[in-house]
């Protein structure tokens, strides 16, 4: 009958068939049972909370949040309830409320052990490393595991305290000594205090543990070709591009690819659109932080340049004369700089900025909501997924537009992250579209500022810079995970068809040298041939360059900085140029200076033409002299045209947001310098 409950005997059966439907992981049926006895009695707090457990297991997280809250009505508060709605609203992209009821949690109980784990978890993915840390201390006194010790790694890692990190890496390996996460750890620690070749192998351990993960296995990629050990670079490729081809997110960084001249451009652009999925997660859902609609009648358009690389960095050396040269009547300049480092380049870009906020502790929120509350129009990102990366900045939408420029050549691989990139007809062609998330923003020469006024000191003697009296000098100064060992072989044989000629590198890392002096001797060239050019500050470095020949570029990521800084010190470049915007910029470089005819487009005109140059002295200097007579001339190192341009990018952006539109943008470059 209706309102008939049953009987203690039957629910006392149906509890003992979810119980032990529920020991044998049939949540289905548990889930059954337990529905059962709510039938019949809507209020009975046992089978709320018990079906939730079922729920979450089955990833119904919704009908577990709404079985919590109906259980905390009927029962006493205990630690577990609160626990699983925290873990409930988590997977709901609810991660405020998540920590709130974490919160909750362990007021009710401070030694509750998977509350301060998952509190410490998801303080550390939103930024709060010393309060995540607090939580983990907390718990490896109640609970010395192994997945505590490896979660404290990372968060020390992350606050800097790298010695500490390797430490509970290798404690939590003491215990659990097949744990992937804590290999990842220790081999990450080991990569920031230089061990590379440890790093290498402890990478390739956690990336053995996890067959279906890329992340390790594009590390031990990446730091072989660091320090240019190819032994087994071709298998680990391989390796790592059947991982790739496999589908589902893939939590990897996709600078990692660039310089593995197997990955297409549109493997690339896949990469890019997964791993954004997957390492930004939740924040992709967040409600935007400012209406995109939002507009203000004022004569100012406020930009915004956010970098953790506003000090003595390429960044810098390229962007501020371009910065000092904007129209200030026009454009006000917010620069929001998140790095640790403060030095001379930081205080210039702060003398040259309206409003400069160094902000190296801020979280990802802390810092959306600075540049929420200064009203920025435009928000220009100059990181992008490299190093030191936040993309949970521009997850949380804190201007009305975000652009993707400069720091990072590729897509940021979700609309959420970038509304546009800024590229140039020949780096990202129009055609070539489909391999961006962002709607592509072309300037009419290239992408990449430059300042006029570098200084360059006085050239040294070849003896002073340790370079041979006599012999042609091929150059590259690119680091050495730029490399690719097909191509160093051209170089080996360049050095072998060009008597007396040398090969002068930047020196990166003592290991990838010696290596280079190896591989040179493997191909029957002198190792001594291959000569290290120390690190120098810039104007030393420019002075220098002055003492090459002839500039080989990289493939298929070439030199960025590394480029222009050659052609602005009189220096011929070769490039090979290919499909992804990586293989793409040194040809954008050449083309903007009117050096066309130094792209090629395969390894056998690439190695063809640097042969016929270094074999004609005379061809040779007259593509010195072009340079030399471009210098002042060409729009590579015309800064206030390309300010002039780069500020008409931004009124057309501006135009098409406030009008509702999003197409692509071409300017004609007709926009007059100062």
């Amino acid at each position: 009958m209706p309102g008939h409950e049953p009987s203690p005997v039957d629910v006392s059966l149906l509890r003992r068939e979810a119980e032990t439907a529920m020991q044998g992981s049939d949540y289905a049926g548990a889930r059954v049972k337990w529905t059962e006895i709510l039938t019949h009695s809507p209020s009975h707090g046992e089978a709320l909370y018990l079906r939730a457990l079922c729920a979450i297991e089955m990833h119904d997280q919704q009908q577990a949040l709404d079985d919590l809250e109906a259980a905390l009505k009927v029962l006493s508060p205990f630690a577990d309830l609160y626990y699983y709605q925290g873990i409930a609203r988590y997977f709901l992209d609810d991660l405020g409320g998540a920590m709130t009821c974490l919160n909750q949690a362990i007021a009710l109980d401070s030694g509750h052990a998977p509350s301060l784990k998952a509190a410490g978890q998801l303080l550390a993915q939103s930024g709060h490393l010393q309060e995540a840390k607090q939580h983990f201390d907390r718990l490896l006194v109640l609970s010395p595991c192994a997945s505590a010790f490896s979660d404290r790694a990372f968060v020390q890692r992350g606050l800097g305290d790298v010695a500490n990190a390797l430490i509970d890496a290798d404690r939590a390996l003491a215990l659990e000594p097949d744990m992937p996460q804590a290999w990842q750890n220790r081999a990450a620690a080991l990569h920031d205090l230089n061990h590379l070749q440890e790093a290498i192998e402890a990478f390739r351990m956690a990336a053995d543990l996890q067959p279906d993960d890329a992340e390790a296995a594009q590390q031990v990629c990446f730091i072989s070709r660091v320090i240019c050990q190819w032994a087994s670079l071709k298998q680990d490729d391989a390796h790592l591009i059947r991982r790739l081809q496999r589908p589902g997110p893939l939590n990897l960084s996709p600078f990692g690819l660039i310089p593995i001249a197997d990955v297409s451009a549109e493997s690339f652009a896949d990469v890019t659109r997964r791993s954004a999925a997957q390492r930004m997660g939740p924040a992709l859902h967040m409600p935007p932080l400012v209406d995109p609609q939002r507009f203000r009648q004022r004569k100012q358009l406020r930009i915004g340049y956010l970098s953790a690389d506003f000090y003595e960095h390429a960044t810098v050396r390229l962007i501020a004369g371009v910065i000092e040269k904007h129209h200030r009547e026009r454009f006000a300049i917010y620069c929001y700089s998140y790095g640790q480092v403060c030095d001379d380049g930081t205080r210039r870009m702060a003398a040259i900025s309206d409003v400069f906020r160094h902000l190296p502790q801020a979280t990802d929120e802390a810092l959306a909501r600075q540049i929420a509350a200064d009203d920025i129009d435009i928000l220009i990102d100059l990181k992008g997924p490299t190093q030191h990366m936040r993309p949970g900045i521009t997850a949380r939408r804190p201007a009305p537009v975000i652009v993707n420029w400069l720091g990072f050549p590729g897509s940021f691989g979700h609309p959420r992250l970038a509304d546009y990139l800024i590229g140039d007809p020949v780096a990202t062609p129009l055609d070539h579209a489909p391999l961006y998330s962002e709607t592509l923003a072309l300037l009419p020469h290239c992408y990449q500022p430059n300042d006029r006024r570098h200084a360059i000191a006085d050239r040294p003697s070849r003896q002073q810079a340790g370079l041979p009296e006599t012999g042609l000098v091929f150059g590259n100064f690119n680091q050495t995970y730029k490399i690719d060992p097909h191509l160093f072989a051209l170089w080996m044989r360049l050095l072998g068809e060009v008597p007396g000629s040398v090969l002068w590198q930047l020196e990166s890392h003592p290991t990838a040298l010696a290596n280079l002096r190896q591989e040179a001797a493997s191909a029957g060239i002198d190792p001594a041939r291959i000569i290290a050019a120390p690190k120098l500050e810039q104007a030393a470095h420019l002075a220098r360059l002055r003492l090459v020949d002839l500039a080989l570029d990289t493939y298929p990521c070439n030199g960025h900085t590394t480029t222009s800084d050659a052609l602005w010190a009189g220096v011929p470049v070769i490039t090979c140029m290919g499909e992804t915007f990586a293989s793409r910029v040194a040809a954008s470089i050449l083309h903007c200076h009117g050096l066309a005819e130094l792209v090629t487009t395969t390894s056998a005109d690439y190695f063809a033409l640097a042969r016929e140059l270094a074999l004609t002295p005379s061809r040779l200097e007259a593509v010195r002299l072009t340079i030399e007579r471009q210098r002042l001339e060409s729009p590579l190192f015309d800064t206030a045209k390309f300010a002039r341009d780069l500020e008409e990018v931004y009124r057309r952006i501006w135009d098409q947001q406030r009008q509702g539109l999003r197409s692509p943008i071409v300017i004609s470059g007709q926009s007059e310098g100062d």
